[in-house]
């Protein structure tokens, strides 16, 4: 700690070699001396009741940010009804050794010691030897007791005989004490109305402002020669995908319904009036309204009341 930042491949080629030929064996020395400073980490911090080793826990976890910390306190093993606390601690563990630099906490080591039963700490003590001793993998333990109850097979077994792998809160002295509790004296000395209240502070008196405007609509801009050219294309391809889907609808009509095979009225009826629309007919010179009482005209051109133009029935 701290961990050193790796580099990557592109970093590393920013740099020349600074041995001739034997780089190799250069970055051999180097991993060999980064194992070489690790040798079965442990770490127990113990203390009389309350001194407040969760906080300290807590602390060095947070410090441990960027590491894979496994917790294996009791929910953990035993909150999964499907599976034993040991298959669960085989499965723990095995992410631990794939995720190293690693921190394995056990917090209130001696309940847990007593509570998970011989087989889990057999399984649990055959997976801790089966670690090479230079592997950085942190076995972090927590205790409420003084050194004198704990059990020596813990300290045997789990952090080692040496004397540098537990740490002994101490209890704090008066004057720690007093300087812990100076701040609340301090608060109760204050007055009400010096704490940032807001109740005792006086209100903004904000002006009133006018309601704004809207927006003026923006003109939308013409369109491009090439938005131009697109919208047509897209007018005819709807235009000729309409066609496609009404022309089965319309050969059915066409084949099963007659009254639709027919106009409403026949051309027959009508024709002299395309007559006399063209110019290319040569027709009789007599007046209008006499060459009317004289033929039969059943349909006169003309306009309804709003004024669209069409055909008159006569005698209606």
């Amino acid at each position: 700690m701290p961990q050193k930042k790796r580099l990557t491949a592109l970093q590393e080629a920013e740099y020349e070699d600074t041995a001739d030929g034997h780089s190799f064996g250069r970055e051999r020395m180097q991993q060999a001396f980064e194992s070489s400073r690790v040798f079965r980490p442990r770490l127990l911090i113990h203390g009389r009741f309350g001194m407040g080793q969760q906080y300290v826990a807590s602390a060095l976890l947070n410090h441990f940010e960027g590491l894979h910390v496994q917790s294996l306190d009791l929910p953990t093993l035993l909150i999964d009804n499907t599976s034993s606390p040991e298959a669960t601690m085989i499965r723990l563990f095995s992410e631990v050794k794939t995720h190293k630099p690693s921190v394995i906490y056990i917090p209130n080591v001696q309940e847990w010691y007593a509570t998970v039963g011989q087989t889990v700490i057999s399984t649990f003590l055959g997976l801790l030897r089966s670690l090479r001793p230079t592997d950085p993998i942190l076995v972090l333990g927590l205790l409420e007791s003084e050194n004198e109850e704990i059990d020596d097979s813990i300290k045997r077994e789990l952090f080692g005989y040496s004397k540098k792998n537990r740490f002994l809160l101490p209890q704090p002295s008066q004057e720690e004490r007093k300087e812990y509790f100076l701040p609340l004296g301090d608060y109760l000395r204050t007055s009400p109305t010096d704490f940032p209240d807001p109740k005792n502070r006086k209100k903004r008196r904000l002006e009133t402002l006018a309601v704004a405007p809207p927006e003026p609509e923006k003109a939308p801009a013409p369109p491009t020669k090439e938005e131009a050219k697109a919208q047509k294309k897209r007018d005819r391809q709807t235009l000729n995908m309409l066609k496609i889907r009404l022309q089965p609808i319309m050969d059915q009509i066409r084949t099963r319904y007659k009254k639709f095979r027919l106009p409403v009225i026949e051309e027959t009826q009508i024709r002299y009036l395309y007559d006399e629309a063209d110019p290319g007919t040569v027709t009789s010179d007599v007046p209008h309204d006499i060459r009317a009482t004289a033929t039969f005209r059943p349909f006169e051109i003309g306009k309804d009341v709003h004024g669209v133009p069409g055909l008159v029935e006569q005698a209606t």
